[in-house]
């Protein structure tokens, strides 16, 4: 059957955080059509039922890179690395790419946590991690 002449209904909300979605004719009024009759599509809580776009790799960044600052793919490729290696060094003070966040190193605390197989209380040790933190611009221009 082809979905063109089908139209996406939300019906109801099952238990489990799980929606029944439904695709109906669209020619017929929902009342008319037992369920028997349309498609039934289950998807989880958080779970988009559109195609996700796929991150970008390294070479489509490092081509349109190239492309925006008129250079060549060598060169982009050249100038990503040197940020890198340059984020790397720089992570111990705290290291800013302005427009889009800051890497830094935080200290975590030592705590006591719970062995989730035997339920017996251990101590966690202090240790560094390193944070991302998003500048309120990426934010904005992000999220809307």
């Amino acid at each position: 059957m082809p979905l063109s002449p089908y139209r996406l209904s939300v019906l109801f909300l099952l238990p489990l955080s799980t929606y029944a979605l439904y695709l109906l004719p669209q020619d017929v009024n929902q009342a008319e059509v037992p369920l028997k009759q349309s498609v039934k599509i289950n998807v989880r809580k958080g779970k988009s039922i559109m195609a996700k776009q796929k991150p970008k790799t390294k070479t489509q960044i490092v081509a349109e890179l190239a492309e925006a600052a008129e250079i060549t793919k060598k060169q982009a490729a050249l100038v990503l690395d040197s940020l890198a290696a340059q984020a790397y060094k720089g992570a111990k003070v705290g290291f800013t790419i302005p427009g889009i966040g800051k890497l830094i190193v935080v200290d975590r605390k030592a705590r006591m946590g719970r062995n989730p197989a035997t339920g017996e209380t251990i101590k966690i040790p202090k240790k560094k991690v390193l944070k991302f933190r998003i500048a309120k611009a990426a934010k904005d221009a992000t999220l809307g």
